[in-house]
């Protein structure tokens, strides 16, 4: 009898050790699939200050939790940096459940994950059997100690109902753009039906997050900027638990023509559209004897630049863009009897030529505005 009561003890202390909510997985914020900006599969390490800038990027516009898809030299570094910066969540991924190394320096980083994904997406495009993965799942489990699940687009849940029991969760990736869905609304829509309609099949007490969903914002007709954020935004409005797909373009991916163009982030760091309306980046400017400096805020400083525009003979003159230091300070030399307006830009962003009215904020690439009067 005391074996029987010692046993299911260790049963339930394995369980629990393993459960894991939709609010944990989310970090009691916003969920986001990352690979770091600039990486190369090739590369053998991300650089500490790459990493840091991301994260940092990320957690200004309200991401508390990232997945990653592997566990190499590359990007083992990742959950440290994350943890260190404020992510209350991390979800190592394994790219190869057959790669016995991968899967113990996967293990090693215990203590860090909070979670593991072991393989992405490897059943459907027969990079893995089912065996190799269950194997990886119980071997990453029995190891760690913590949660663990696989990544596989929503079909495969579909064809194999099994699938829904390989984890601890349920992590679908679920694109409406490969299925003829890109119409943000209608790809809004085509999602949570088939978010709702997954989460139905679940066991009791495994809860369901969407892995990886979004729309690519160049690369074919009908992606725009405008697209993927009105497709955020609705499915923030809806309740539905997922995460962005993904952090930064990847120019690296060729595998067609809209593969390297689903980043919320540009490569080089700089917000395209639902990243930047989310940071509204702030700025002040002062007179300094026949400068203007100041100071920009709230925003990932590497990505950004200050134009300043002068007032002469009725036309605004834009001067050179220059960057920001890392503690967010500019100067500009500006006659001290023109009129002048500090803008916080995009680094992508192109100064108009002289005109009669000054640009307009959008918030697209355009953040803010400072007017600065002459002397």
């Amino acid at each position: 009898m005391r074996v029987v009561v010692a046993l299911c003890v260790c049963l339930s202390a394995a369980t629990a050790a393993r459960a894991i909510g939709v609010e944990k997985l989310l970090g009691g914020g916003r969920l986001v699939a990352y690979a770091p900006s600039g990486w190369t599969p090739s590369r053998t390490r991300a650089s500490s200050r790459g990493l840091r800038a991301d994260a940092e990027s990320l957690r200004r516009v309200g991401f508390r939790a990232v997945a990653t898809y592997g566990a190499g030299p590359a990007l083992a570094p990742v959950c440290r940096f994350f943890k260190r910066r404020g992510f209350r969540t991390v979800l190592v991924g394994v790219w190869d459940p057959r790669d016995r190394v991968e899967l113990r320096r996967a293990v090693h980083l215990r203590r860090c994950a909070d979670g593991y994904v072991v393989g992405s997406e490897g059943l459907t495009f027969g990079r893995y059997t089912r065996a190799d993965l269950d194997a990886a799942i119980a071997f990453v489990r029995r190891r760690s100690g913590r949660p663990v699940t696989t990544r596989e687009p929503l079909g495969a849940y579909l064809d194999d109902p099994t699938l829904v029991r390989a984890g601890d969760w349920i992590f679908p990736s679920i694109q409406p753009w490969y299925a003829g869905k890109r119409d943000a609304q209608d790809a809004c829509g085509w999602t949570i039906f088939a978010y709702r309609d997954l989460a139905e099949r679940a066991p009791a007490g495994i809860p369901t997050v969407i892995g990886e969903t979004g729309l690519p914002t160049e690369g074919a007709l009908a992606t725009s900027e405008h697209y993927q954020r009105a497709f955020f935004l609705c499915l923030e409005s809806r309740q539905v638990a997922f995460a962005h797909f993904e952090a930064f373009d990847q120019p690296w991916k060729r595998d067609d023509a809209v593969a390297p163009h689903w980043g919320l982030f540009r490569a080089d760091g700089t917000p395209k559209l639902w990243a930047g309306q989310q940071l509204r980046p702030t700025i002040t400017a002062r007179r300094a004897g026949r400068a203007v400096r100041g100071r920009v805020g709230n925003g990932p400083l590497r990505p950004l630049r200050v134009v300043v525009y002068v007032e002469d003979t009725g036309l605004w003159t834009p001067r050179p863009p220059v960057r920001v230091d890392r503690r967010g300070k500019w100067r500009v030399r500006v006659p001290s009897d023109r009129a002048a307006a500090a803008y916080v830009v995009s680094a992508a962003w192109t100064p108009p030529p002289p005109m009669a009215r000054l640009p307009a904020v959008d918030r697209a690439q355009v953040y803010a505005r400072q007017d600065v009067p002459p002397l």
